[in-house]
C-alpha cells in the first residue's frame, strides 16, 4: 500500500493542512534549500500536528551527531537520509538511534535500472525512490 509524505513543511499553514487531509507523513527539510527549516520552528509547527501524521528529518550529506541532535530536538518518527552517504553511514546512524524511537529511511535518485543498486545492503528501514 502506497503511504503520502507532503515535504517541505515550514509555515503554520501547511500544519492545516495536514491536519485537515492527514497523510502519513510531514517532511521537514534541514538541508539547505529553499524549503530548509531550522530544528526550533520544526519542533514549534509540530506542536500543532496531528499525532497520527509522523514526522520526517531530510537530510543531506549531514553529520550523524547532527542527524541525532535535531531528531531528539523536533521528536522525528523518521531520518531520511537523502546524500551520498557512504553504506558505513547508516551503521552508525543505527548504531546511534535507540531501538523503536525512529526508522531510517534513504532516498534513491532513480535515473535507471543500475541506480537501484545502492540499495544493496543498506542496513535502512525503508527506500524512498526519487525522480533523477
Amino acid at each position: 500500500m502506497a503511504k503520502i509524505k507532503i515535504c517541505g513543511i515550514k509555515r503554520k499553514a501547511d500544519i492545516g493542512f495536514l491536519n485537515k487531509y492527514l497523510p502519513e507523513y510531514a517532511g521537514f527539510v534541514f538541508a539547505e534549500s529553499s524549503r530548509q527549516v531550522e530544528p526550533q520552528l520544526a519542533k514549534e509547527l509540530s506542536g500543532d500536528l496531528d499525532t497520527r501524521i509522523k514526522k520526517v528529518g531530510i537530510f543531506v550529506n549531514e553529520e550523524v551527531g547532527k542527524v541525532i541532535e535535531t531528531m531528539a530536538c523536533c521528536g522525528l518518527d523518521v531520518v531520511q537520509i537523502h546524500g551520498d552517504e557512504p553504506r558505513g553511514y547508516f551503521d552508525e546512524l543505527k548504531r546511534q538511534i535507540k531501538p523503536g524511537t525512529a526508522e531510517i529511511w534513504k532516498a534513491v535518485r532513480v535515473n535507471n535500472s543500475d541506480s537501484f543498486s545502492v540499495m544493496a545492503d543498506l542496513a535502512v528501514d525503508a527506500f524512498v525512490l526519487d525522480a533523477y
